[in-house]
């Protein structure tokens, strides 16, 4: 974001300065290409900072050819040719990872994957949702800055802001991207509106307008240095520096980590395959007993799509959800009791399986025929205080 809002023709809405347009930007030739080159090897939405790149090619392009009223002096633009020439570095500095090209065309598909309309994040936007309705309130922000705001409306600012919306309405996860570009988008007409507000009530506000308009000091560098401090002294890791006790393992982990269930499993280990919720496979393959596998893990893209069929099924103990497990051949069952409630009551009914550990979070049960020292075969293990 620094590179691109901070080193383009744009600059004066955020840095206070005249973008210099003789003046080669080689921050942008040098910082981009090693950007992508880190983001293409570290995840996925690199593909999104080339459609960032794309649209503020394709957006200067029509802001020029509005102005000069010709289209063959888009050109002529030295912009229109740099961000051209940097969204084809950025792609090309994308091909510099173990799989090459292939990974541009797997990132591309990647969203046609079947198994992802059962994910949250993969859903469609509708507006009788949470996120909907967050989402109408931001674009009625939206209207209402652009309405007020005596800024010119930027033809890239407005590109960027419908081709991510338009991301979101298909994706919700794209929100994590559409926010902070909807925050740089906006700041300039938010900045104007609040300078006309600062100047009709000068008098009343005399001393904030003035904190406002004076140059930086020395003073202001201290206090933000001073800031930085506090704010690396409060946080966990500054304190640990500083000599704090370590944070308890309670406060480390989020409250719906099923550490309890992980320890059992380590005390424990199981036979064979387990079948785990998907949200919680990652954390018990890496936290639980060396060797642990579980029927799919949250790299649901990777899982057939029988296979992601037949786990949701059991996931929410449909009908021969136990035939499933017998097929896979599962020994152990791992249940998270607050999301599947049916897979719960199915498992403790079961004549086949029997509940070895429970605890508020969810419950551990193994086949009865395969149940073996040091698992236990009485009554289930509860947490101390449980009933």
């Amino acid at each position: 974001m620094w590179l691109i809002f901070g080193r383009g023709p744009r600059a004066v809405s955020f840095v206070g300065r005249e973008a210099d347009e003789a003046k080669q930007p080689w921050a942008l030739w040098i910082g981009i290409p090693l950007l992508f080159v880190l983001w293409v090897n570290l995840h996925g939405s690199f593909l999104l900072g080339i459609v960032v790149l794309g649209c503020h090619a394709v957006g200067r392009a029509i802001e020029v050819a509005w102005t000069a009223r010709h289209p063959l002096a888009v050109l002529k633009d030295r912009w229109v040719i740099r961000w051209a020439f940097l969204t084809e570095l950025a792609l090309l500095a994308s091909f510099l990872n173990p799989y090459g090209v292939d990974l541009l065309i797997e990132t591309i598909v990647f969203g046609r994957n079947t198994n992802l309309k059962d994910i949250l994040e993969w859903y469609n936007l509708k507006l009788i949702d949470a996120e909907g309705i967050q989402f109408a309130l931001i674009t009625l922000l939206w209207i209402a800055l652009y309405r007020f705001s005596r800024q010119r409306v930027s033809i890239v600012d407005l590109l960027l802001l419908l081709v991510f919306g338009s991301g979101v309405a298909v994706a919700i996860r794209i929100v994590a991207w559409y926010a902070p570009l909807f925050s740089l988008c906006m700041m300039p007409h938010l900045t104007d509106i609040g300078v006309r507000i600062l100047d009709r009530c000068q008098e009343r506000f005399a001393l904030v307008r003035a904190a406002w308009a004076a140059q930086p000091k020395l003073l202001y560098s201290l206090v933000c240095v001073l800031a930085l401090w506090i704010g690396i002294a409060l946080s966990p890791a500054g304190g640990h520096l500083l000599g704090a006790q370590p944070r308890p393992q309670e406060s480390l982990y989020s409250p719906g980590t099923p550490r309890a269930i992980t320890e059992h499993l380590r005390e424990n280990p199981p036979r064979g395959l387990v079948y785990a919720p998907q949200w919680w496979s990652d954390w018990l393959a890496w936290a639980g007993p060396p060797g642990l596998q579980t029927v799919v893990s949250t790299n649901i893209h990777l899982a057939p799509k029988l296979l992601w069929d037949g786990y949701m099924r059991a996931s929410k103990g449909e009908t021969y959800w136990d035939d499933l497990f017998d097929r896979w051949n599962v020994q152990t069952v791992v249940v998270d009791k607050a999301k599947q409630t049916k897979l719960t009551s199915e498992v403790r009914g079961s004549a086949i399986w029997q509940v070895v550990y429970e605890d508020e979070q969810g419950i551990i049960a193994v086949r009865k025929n395969s149940i073996h020292v040091g698992v236990g075969s009485a009554a289930p293990k509860k947490e101390a205080g449980q009933q």
